[in-house]
């Protein structure tokens, strides 16, 4: 999980200082050939998705520095866990604006051909799926590839002894790149959006097996965070030299490089082409030195999947790729120099091409592979996700005809609270109480809060049958009814957050609690900075867990799909984020508002950074 490290001692800082932007690792997380204007990453439009009720973090008085040292240069980068029972900090980090949605990608092709941004997939297959379910969806047709054996030597400039080689493959297919080195194979999956992570399962019967496993990420989400590292960390491409404790400094040239994304426009490269290969210099030093090989791609298809191959795994500045888009040929050598904070001297990556074949294969996901909820240990969360978006936890969900007869008949009784409770579950469902066209029942709510409503006969078609008046609704625990009704409407309100906590607090750890107050208080909490929190003496009260209480008892209500979804974004969580997002929209029903933005969202990171992606 991302978390900002604050008020690290700077040789504490130094030493967690590695790096995605490290080559040491023979291949980074990258980014798009395109340059924004100084600006924010975020759109309004994500700032929406990701954060409209969670949206007011801890001003963040986060350093560059500090952001470097977790997020852009961590020592190492296992696959990204998938949502646990932990209980993090969870003030909802501010996530902010930019015109991603409005930039406009620079001619990737460079002479040949500008870049258009690629379809939407048609299939939406979340973390939960089977390896089987995803083949089928996909298909396993077999296709034309091309494998390219490597190999990868590097080492730091001021230490050549310290020199670590290593033999890795890279699979190139029309639609998808397979990267494999030390027993991992990244499968970048360009026709779904998808990063699948395989490797043996080390554990149990299953490793005796021999049997594998994978991870199932989103794309949309990896490139998420890749932009909004390089634009946090320079300040939309303000800063230029980053500080990294005491007096030293690194370019923000090499943090771009580490993302293959572009805060702000770069000059300054010499670039020396020539029939075979390409040269590139900077600052009175070769910082890339490629020859290609004498045979050609045999389809642009293959270039295509290499360019967005290096945009999320080289660690090369979109204007050098840029450079390299045109060449139609494999790459035979590749001399790369970087810099990094535990690399100020320079780091060198030579790659040398050792093989090369052409072969029909199916995508490369074997069906036996295992996924997150079919492996041990086995993740609560995952697991109870993964059962409600096939409509098997609890029975299965309820229908918008049974809650709207449940809340008429809790009126029928009498009993305001239970009533109240049960409208406001109808309405979370349905969408009811959303936008413009609010529907009767949500003013009616609103009475029932106030004591002014009177009990109606609900039909499963309110509008076809009569409203016969019966009873004065009664409120049964007067206590209970003020502090739920009251703390819903504060928890609104910036100013009354704290309040709303406050209230709900007696009531978070009682047996029977309904998910909306769970909720409610979460949502509450996830807005308030943590002094704020601390001086109104809530700072223990945890949203992310509340969240995952509320899902628990409630797993088909898409406000706590919603809810859990920005928190986990709020707090740098961008993969679990989007797992819950991808959830909600493939297997719960009643959100399509919610699917509506985060579509938008995905559609604008196409058109903004598609080197990320494939090129159509």
């Amino acid at each position: 999980m991302a978390q900002v490290l604050i008020d690290v001692d700077v040789n504490v800082n130094k030493k967690l200082v590695q790096s995605r932007l490290d080559p040491r690792r023979a291949g980074g997380h990258k980014a798009d050939m395109i340059y924004l204007k100084p600006c924010f990453l975020f759109s309004v439009l994500a700032a929406l998705v990701f954060c409209s009720a969670a949206s007011a973090q801890e001003p963040t008085g986060e350093t560059p520095r500090q952001i470097l040292v977790e997020q852009i240069f961590p020592r190492a980068q296992p696959a990204p866990a998938r949502p646990k029972l932990a209980e993090p900090e969870t003030a909802a980090l501010l996530l902010k604006e930019s015109n991603i949605a409005t930039a406009k990608p620079d001619n990737i092709a460079g002479k040949e051909q500008a870049a258009t941004a690629p379809e939407s997939p048609p299939t939406l297959l979340p973390f939960y799926v089977s390896a089987a379910e995803y083949l089928e969806a996909r298909g396993t047709k077999a296709a034309p590839t091309l494998i390219l054996d490597y190999d990868i030597t590097s080492f730091n400039l001021d230490d050549e002894t310290k020199t670590k080689s290593q033999s890795a493959q890279l699979v190139l297919a029309a639609d998808y790149a397979v990267f494999s080195k030390d027993g991992v194979s990244k499968i970048y999956d360009f026709k779904l959006n998808r990063l699948l992570i395989l490797s043996r399962i080390d554990t149990g019967s299953d490793r005796a097996e021999g049997l594998q496993k994978f991870d199932n990420i989103s794309l949309y989400a990896k490139v998420y965070r890749d932009l909004n590292l390089v634009n946090t960390v320079t300040k939309g491409g303000e800063i230029r030299h980053i500080p990294i404790g005491g007096e030293k400094q690194i370019d923000a040239f090499w943090i771009e490089s580490a993302k293959s994304w572009a805060a702000a426009p770069q000059a300054g490269l010499d670039i020396t082409e020539r029939p075979d290969g390409l040269k590139i210099g900077r600052k009175q030093e070769i910082i890339l030195d490629v020859e290609f090989a004498t045979k050609a791609y045999g389809t642009k298809k293959f270039r295509d999947s290499f360019l967005a191959f290096a945009h999320h795994e080289l660690p090369l500045h979109p204007a050098i790729l840029q450079a390299v888009y045109p060449y139609d040929r494999p790459v035979k050598s590749l001399h790369i120099l970087s810099y990094s904070p535990e690399a100020l001297t320079g780091y060198k990556q030579i790659w040398t091409l050792k093989k090369r074949a052409n072969k029909r294969s199916a995508f490369p996901l074997p069906a036996s592979a295992k996924s997150v909820v079919e492996r041990k240990p086995l993740t609560p969360l995952a697991f109870l996700v993964n059962q409600a978006a096939r409509g098997q936890a609890l029975g299965g969900p309820p229908s918008l005809d049974e809650l709207l007869l449940d809340y008429g008949q809790q009126k029928d009784q009498g009993d305001a609270l239970a009533a109240w409770i049960s409208g406001q579950k109808y309405a979370a469902y349905s969408g009811a109480c959303q936008g413009s066209d609010a529907k009767p029942i949500c003013a009616e709510l609103d009475d029932i809060a106030q004591g002014r409503a009177a009990s109606k006969s609900y039909q499963a078609r309110p509008e076809r049958g009569k409203t016969d008046i019966k009873n004065t609704l009664i409120w049964r625990g007067d206590s209970k009814k003020t502090d739920f009704t009251e703390a819903f409407n504060l928890a609104n309100d910036s100013k009354t957050r704290a309040r709303a906590v406050m209230l709900l607090r007696p009531y978070l750890n009682k047996p029977g609690t309904p998910s909306l107050i769970l909720r409610t208080a979460a949502m509450a909490r996830a807005g308030l900075k943590s002094q704020d929190a601390k001086r109104a003496g809530i700072l223990d009260v945890n949203a992310e867990t509340l969240l995952k209480r509320a899902l628990a008892q409630d797993p088909y209500d898409p406000q706590n799909y919603l809810g859990l979804a920005q928190v986990l974004a709020a707090r740098g969580a961008f993969e679990q984020s989007w797992d819950i997002y991808d959830a909600l929209r493939a297997g719960i029903a009643g959100a399509p508002a919610v699917s509506q933005k985060i579509n938008r969202v995905e559609d604008n990171l196409l058109k903004s950074a598609p080197g990320y992606f494939m090129i159509k």
